[in-house]
């Protein structure tokens, strides 16, 4: 009998807009790409290659689909913050893992055109390696309300 696992990465981020009550306005749900050298990140970890854990999420106004064989970095980036939050909890049927992240931004944070976000593993763009990669319908993010990026990965 042969049995066979696979280590299928999967991403979904999940955006909330609220109001200044605090209430939830809108939600917005998109799927992720693991880009490559996200993958290549997580090999290095088998291997105990000394690699900087991913500490911080990426927001751009660029529009450009996802290819995973070759995006390392987002299309144009015009906001990064550290990552407030993670938690790692198995899955509802035990059979993964599941990483969650959260970013909160303030009312007068990354406002503007928003299409686009990407998990980081530090806080300069140059020196930085993107994990995953999102493109999703714009938010106009404005002074009016807060943004909340929950991002679940699944291994």
């Amino acid at each position: 009998m042969k049995l066979t696992d696979s280590l299928d990465m999967q991403g979904r981020l999940t955006l909330q807009k609220l109001d200044v009550r605090a209430t939830l306005v809108e939600e917005i749900v998109a799927d992720n790409a693991i880009v490559f050298t996200g993958r290549e990140l997580v090999a290095k970890r088998f291997v105990d290659t000394p690699v900087d854990p991913i500490s911080h999420l990426a927001l751009g106004s660029g529009d450009t689909p996802v290819n995973p064989a070759t995006d390392t970095q987002l299309a144009h980036e015009i906001f990064r913050k550290k990552i407030e939050s993670i938690e790692v909890t198995p899955t509802a049927d035990a059979q993964h893992a599941k990483v969650t992240l959260t970013v909160e931004l303030d009312f007068h944070e990354a406002n503007g055109e928003l299409r686009e976000a990407g998990l980081f593993n530090a806080a300069d763009p140059e020196r930085s390696v993107m994990y995953n990669r999102v493109v999703f319908p714009v938010i106009s993010k404005t002074t009016d309300f807060q943004l909340t990026l929950v991002w679940d990965i699944t291994f």
